[in-house]
């Protein structure tokens, strides 16, 4: 080919993507983008499948062997006698006595209640997204676990037993019809038996991964009957992850209990929005200060929580309305170009019923962009609110004591919950986290404050710009841990690292015991 040749093609090519020139070849193009990215994305949600597929399969591997020395008497059920030589002394290292001080972790599972649930995934999909997001933990844990490092394959290695089901799935989809009953269905009765012959060394430290959020639901979908069955396996060191340290939800005492993050939905979008964050070294949450936090704005939208005055005297209503006095005394302020959910009240504290609840986008957004959100009481000590807060980047701010395990007036003890005491605090991560950094409201004080008396806003301007910054680069460093993944629990491939928090806050309780 000579140089003119080479010019004149290398012209006809540029000139195909100039305006018009050969629209022909443009469409084939588009039409070709249009075939091959459906294949695409299902090849990637077919490798992710095979992933968990080949993670099961080696699992089971582990496990049948397992049971096979078991029945041979090459190892004892507890682990003490030697694996392979029944004349050696030597016995497998106890907990937390590992040369380099790196715990390892056998997942107890059985396919009847966790792998088998999701092989369609459709089903399963379709239940996480209409359930309450607490009930797809048990999916994220379990998946995210897979993922730890500290996991083993072999239970001979391991130190510490997770034990992993998907309850709230399993009776949704075996047992629709105990839902609202505090008794186990017999359908998950039928489970009880297979996971007792996984329990391979009960004088080891196990971890329910089930964690849920009702004392009603907790009985039906059998997370009383599972602890009942790990004590009667002779499991002694028994510890449990939950919302809070809720003895009638996880069925154990607050000290035996993890508390973890509530679960926050999150989107492709605001994972591709961190991942550019992360790759452009910039802080997501600090970014959103300078550009479109609005200074000592404050957030809650909440329901009214109408059980809440008996059960624990939150008395969210005339919480809400003393906040609502004081902010008639400050001015209207006019709302930012880039923030089109802002209404002109420097302060958005409200609550709606069922029929007006806000979008979750438009939640999402106005969290994002202001700089306190209210985290108050309910029928418990926790909710969501923490959660979504440390998520969006907005300062918690919380009232009252009965996070830190307290309960000062007006709070009672009543029902669904208990007063753990300063030593268990329901604060997810106290070993990382300095939580005295951030401020906390008397709650009394709020009650009886009065509209002259804006004791909040001189509260909010303590806290300048170097010290919210400050803050919230807490809460950029710690952030990940507070999410689980991004998009469809049982599908994704997008984690978020708080399998990891989880997982070392329980080395850190564990130790202390």
């Amino acid at each position: 080919m000579t140089k003119n040749e080479f010019s004149s093609r290398s012209l006809k090519l540029v000139s195909c993507f100039q305006p018009h020139p050969c629209p022909k070849l443009l469409k084939l193009i588009l039409v070709a983008i249009g075939v091959v990215m459906p294949t695409y994305l299902k090849i990637v949600v077919n490798l992710h499948q095979y992933h968990d597929y080949l993670m099961y399969e080696e699992e089971k591997m582990a496990m049948d062997q397992m049971s096979s020395m078991i029945a041979a008497g090459n190892i004892t059920k507890t682990g003490n006698i030697s694996i392979q030589n029944p004349s050696s002394n030597a016995t497998i290292r106890s907990p937390f006595t590992a040369k380099n001080g790196t715990l390892k972790f056998f997942i107890i599972h059985v396919p009847e209640a966790t792998t088998d649930l999701v092989t369609d995934s459709s089903k399963a999909s379709s239940y996480y997204r209409k359930a309450l997001n607490e009930e797809s933990a048990e999916i994220w844990l379990h998946r995210g676990f897979e993922r730890l490092p500290q996991r083993t394959l072999d239970p001979r290695k391991a130190d510490v037993f997770v034990v992993a089901g998907y309850l709230h799935l399993f009776q949704s989809l075996r047992a629709p019809k105990k839902r609202k009953t505090n008794f186990i269905s017999q359908e998950w009765q039928q489970l009880i038996p297979l996971y007792e012959s996984q329990i391979f060394d009960p004088t080891k430290a196990h971890i329910l991964l089930i964690p849920t959020w009702n004392p009603q639901v907790s009985r039906s979908i059998g997370v009383h009957g599972m602890v009942k069955m790990l004590k009667n396996a002779k499991v002694a060191d028994l510890w449990s992850v939950g919302f809070e340290r809720n003895p009638k939800w996880q069925h154990l005492p607050p000290s035996r209990i993890v508390p973890i993050p509530y679960v926050v939905s999150l989107d492709d979008d605001e994972e591709a929005e961190e991942e550019r964050s992360v790759v452009n070294n910039t802080s997501t949450i600090l970014r959103e200060t300078s550009q479109s936090r609005i200074d000592h704005s404050l957030f809650y939208v909440g329901d009214a929580r109408k059980n809440a005055q008996a059960w624990a005297g939150c008395y969210r209503e005339e919480l809400v309305s003393s906040i609502q006095q004081q902010q008639r005394q400050l001015p209207t302020i006019q709302p930012p170009r880039y923030n089109d959910t802002f209404s002109g009240d420097l302060w958005n504290v409200q609550l709606l019923g069922k029929r007006d609840r806000m979008e979750q986008s438009v939640y999402n957004m106005l969290m994002k962009s202001s700089d306190w959100c209210l985290v108050l009481c309910g029928d418990t000590p926790t909710s969501r609110t923490l959660t979504s807060s440390m998520v969006f980047g907005c300062l918690p701010l919380r009232v009252g004591s009965r996070l830190r395990g307290l309960c000062e007036e007006p709070c009672h003890p009543g029902f669904g919950w208990t007063v753990t005491g300063k030593a268990s605090p329901h604060l997810p991560f106290v070993e990382t986290i300095d939580w005295k950094a951030f401020p906390e409201i008397n709650e009394g004080q709020l009650l009886n404050s009065s509209q002259q008396d804006n004791f909040l806003m001189r509260l909010l301007q303590r806290y300048d710009a170097a010290e919210k910054k400050r803050l919230r680069g807490i809460l950029q460093q710690v952030r990940r841990g507070w999410i689980y993944g991004w998009g469809d629990p049982v599908t994704s491939t997008r984690f978020g690292d708080a399998s990891k928090f989880i997982w070392d806050s329980w080395v850190v309780a564990s130790q202390k015991v």
